[in-house]
């Protein structure tokens, strides 16, 4: 039975994908919260990452406003990972989160190995340490994940919709015509289990499913309301928002994946 070490097990993603892998694989899920372990304290990941370790997955630092601690849980902590990897075991394959904002401004689907042009602070973190998994780890995978949404409406992708539509009765899109890739979460859970159990090395792949126009998610939100809400269009530039479409063409290609929702 493969060992899988969870960082972020108690996350927003986390908590689906341990209750979907408890039953196949034995999993280690030290609490951040508690002090068990932490990104940023190399002497915390000694202690969970050992040689019998098949997968680490870290969902750390896929939300937080402020930039600093941002950065730092990002960029040095996934560092600490992979150069206690490296000591302990090279062989152990890192899962690493990225996401499908590393390519910017795209028109026509992004593929993997399409040009990438982050843009946002978040994305550019991203795309650094996707650089530097190339060039330092033996067995990665990088996950480039679009917006992942379920019926939880205070998480996900519609958390900030609806904060502002409980507080101020009204709903603030950056650009209608801004585009973005949406998957459920359960379909989320389901690529990266289909991904711990690809033998390949050294992939990277988009974790996605359908492309749609922020004018749709406006339409429905009208409907759902009776147009009794306030919609505020922000007209941010498409460059500056990422508009883009993503190409799920290789998650497609993958044994015992297949979409549900």
């Amino acid at each position: 039975m493969k060992k899988i070490l969870i960082i972020g097990s108690k996350g927003y993603i986390g908590k689906s994908l341990t209750k979907s892998l408890k039953k196949k694989y034995k999993l280690v899920k030290p609490s951040h919260s508690r002090g068990e372990i932490n990104v940023l304290n190399k002497n915390t990941l000694k202690k969970y990452i050992s040689k019998d370790i098949s997968n680490i997955i870290n969902l750390n630092g896929q939300n937080d406003a402020n930039k600093k601690r941002l950065k730092k849980v990002i960029v040095q902590g996934n560092k600490n990972l992979i150069e206690v990897i490296n000591k302990v075991n090279p062989n152990i394959n890192f899962i690493f989160i990225s996401t499908c904002l590393v390519y910017g401004l795209k028109n026509k689907k992004a593929m993997e190995n399409s040009n990438l042009a982050p843009v946002s602070f978040y994305a550019k973190l991203k795309y650094k340490m996707e650089n530097y998994l190339k060039k330092n780890s033996m067995n990665y995978h990088i996950l480039r994940l679009a917006n992942v949404y379920d019926e939880n409406l205070n998480s996900g992708f519609f958390k900030k919709f609806f904060f502002t539509l409980k507080n101020e009765k009204k709903i603030y899109f950056s650009n209608i015509k801004t585009k973005r890739n949406m998957i459920h979460m359960q379909d989320a859970v389901k690529a990266i289990i289909a991904i711990i159990r690809c033998p390949k090395k050294n992939l990277i792949i988009n974790i996605g499913n359908e492309n749609i126009q922020l004018s749709k998610i406006k339409d429905l939100f009208k409907r759902s309301f009776k147009n009794n809400i306030e919609i505020i269009e922000n007209k941010m530039s498409l460059y500056k928002d990422s508009s883009q479409i993503i190409s799920i063409e290789k998650l497609n290609e993958l044994k015992k994946w297949k979409k549900k929702i």
